[in-house]
């Protein structure tokens, strides 16, 4: 996995990943059965093209003699062996896809198990600002098109050189050589059709090559743009009330018009290519179609073979040169799988790399039985060193947090109070110094902008990110009432409801989030600037409410009211 870009082989890389799949998937049994039965389906289409190739020379020779028995016959015999071509050619898409669709789930589920790992490669990426755009479409259209383009790239080739190999036997025979006269010398080219095709198809290769290749930088930025255009428009769905309100149509309109321009120039450039490329292949393809007439009839008109005979040596030729033009044919389908590969290929090294190594990784996070979170020498950096400015976002810090006494955090914005906050829940890793935490407490940390999954029920939505069924339809009704949510019926009270949930305001996201935290009764519960969408008397219901609790819970808040300092005692 740690070849370059220009480096890396899109085609070791799919088998490496076919054979990951085979290897780990727990159906074994039935995409090995697929592989096999995709494999000699495609054996059965190369001997049916065999066949054809003989029955071809006995319907000549039938046509030729004008005798109705044997021409019948032959057409019976077609018969059988376009009903067996159908057959195969249909049981080799079936299970090619089939097998496709397996492979696909495996590896989505796959990238997405890394993702999501202990080591958070998500949030390292996403800290990283690196150039990995669009995880999304990695995961879910690249994957779709690696998977398919490789089986069907793969079983064809497989065709093509086993045809290869078999017509070039046939070409050789039944072709023979091709002998004459320069300069007093008799010259004598033995197989000279094979030598024909092969040269003539490793020519086309060659030029495809060279006619083809920007597509690969042009599919890239393609994807890119297609992407960036999608993220133009979304916000138009997700923040439509803000976007109004605002009276910010314009500045979309500009956007989209911009990301618009952008997709339609780079596939004008890209269809300019694709134009050259399709030109040159059916240019090549229906010139091969009457060349190897042309090339064959030295012989016929020598009288070296009959009509029959041509027709076969046709056939042959063109069995061979469709084969030996595979890479011409499928240029485009191969460039395309590339993009996919590599973006796939990218994201997988970035799951597999060690982000945390040499970021100054020193923060140690113990638990131990003691009631109290204590932090000790703790220093903040940045995830990756500025080279214009690399000083630490907070400096030794010792900060002792007892149990029962509700704490307010106070200062100035960007001096590290939400970063603390990820330091003791373990997601913030650069820097140096110990947190110690209780390890049989509990805790729960509500952000400022909480997650609100859309198409979930509303119970999910509440419970989230637990299962639903870990709490009753009665306890989160009481947690919808706590927050004020179900007050005259404003809000639904119907559980199963699905909607998108990202168009709650800003006030009811923070409300639902302190639903969750009455749900969940952590002992430890961090609250980061979580009532800065509310107004104050609503902050002060929903502070009372998880202050006053029955049970044992400490809060820790992060805010910058005054108000809040009447349910806690003000730090920094």
């Amino acid at each position: 996995m740690s070849a370059s870009k220009n480096e890396f082989s899109a085609v070791r890389y799919g088998f490496t990943q076919l054979a990951a799949y085979l290897k780990n998937t727990d159906k074994k049994w039935t995409s090995w059965l697929l592989l096999l039965t995709m494999l000699l389906s495609v054996l059965a289409i190369v001997g049916l093209f065999v066949a054809f190739s003989w029955w071809y020379t006995g319907f000549w020779a039938a046509l030729t003699a004008k005798t109705l028995i044997p021409f019948l016959w032959s057409m019976g015999e077609f018969a059988v062996i376009l009903g067996g071509m159908v057959s195969a050619f249909s049981l080799k898409n079936f299970v090619t896809n089939r097998l496709a669709n397996l492979w696909r789930h495996w590896l989505s589920n796959d990238l997405s198990t890394k993702l999501l790992d202990e080591h958070k490669n998500f949030l390292h990426i996403e800290r990283s600002a690196s150039n990995l755009d669009n995880l999304h479409q990695r995961i879910q259209e690249d994957v779709k098109k690696f998977v398919s383009h490789f089986l069907h790239l793969t079983s064809d080739f497989i065709r093509s050189a086993l045809s290869l190999g078999i017509f070039i036997g046939t070409l050789w025979v039944v072709g023979g050589a091709f002998t004459f006269t320069a300069l007093g010398l008799t010259i004598v080219i033995p197989g000279y059709l094979v030598w024909v095709a092969l040269i003539s198809a490793m020519t086309a290769s060659f030029l495809t090559h060279i006619i083809g290749k920007p597509l690969s930088s042009l599919r890239k930025q393609e994807e890119r743009a297609e992407a960036e255009f999608r993220n133009s428009i979304t916000p138009l769905q997700d923040d439509a009330e803000n976007i109004a309100e605002e009276r910010a149509e314009e500045y979309y309109r500009a956007t989209i018009s911009h990301r618009i321009k952008e997709v339609s120039e780079i596939t004008k450039k890209s269809i300019a290519v694709q134009t050259r490329v399709v030109a040159f292949q059916n240019g090549y393809l229906h010139a091969s179609s009457i060349i190897r007439y042309v090339l064959a009839a030295p012989l016929y008109f020598t009288g070296l073979i009959e009509l029959a005979q041509l027709m076969q040596v046709a056939t042959a030729f063109s069995q061979v040169n469709s084969s030996l033009s595979w890479f011409v044919e499928s240029y485009p389908t191969l460039i395309n799988y590339r993009t996919r590969a590599l973006r796939i290929h990218e994201l997988s090294q970035q799951c597999d790399m060690d982000h945390t190594h040499s970021l100054r990784n020193n923060i140690r996070v113990e638990e131990r039985p003691k009631d109290s979170i204590k932090v000790k020498g703790l220093t903040l950096f940045r995830p990756y060193p500025r080279a214009d400015k690399d000083e630490p976002i907070l400096t030794a810090l010792n900060l002792t947090l007892n149990p029962g006494g509700h704490t307010v955090i106070k200062a100035h914005s960007g001096l590290g109070k939400s970063t603390l906050f990820k330091a003791i829940a373990g997601t913030w890793f650069y820097g140096e110094g110990r947190i110690k935490i209780p390890s049989d407490k509990t805790r729960y940390i509500v952000p400022q902008y909480p997650t609100m999954p859309s198409g979930t029920t509303l119970k999910e939505l509440l419970t989230y990110p637990e299962e639903a069924a870990t709490y009753s339809d009665d306890d989160c009704l009481d947690a919808l009432e706590k927050v004020g949510l179900n007050e005259n019926n404003k809000f639904s009270t119907n559980l199963e409801e699905r909607r998108n949930w990202r168009k709650l305001s800003g006030g009811e996201r923070q409300r639902i989030s302190f639903a969750r935290a009455w749900l969940k009764k952590p002992n430890w519960l961090f609250l980061d600037e979580a009532t800065s969408a509310l107004d104050e008397e609503n902050e002060t219901l929903l502070y009372k409410l998880v202050t006053s609790r029955p049970q044992e819970m400490t809060v820790v808040s992060i805010a910058h009211r005054s108000t809040v300092n009447f349910f806690s005692s003000p730090i920094f």
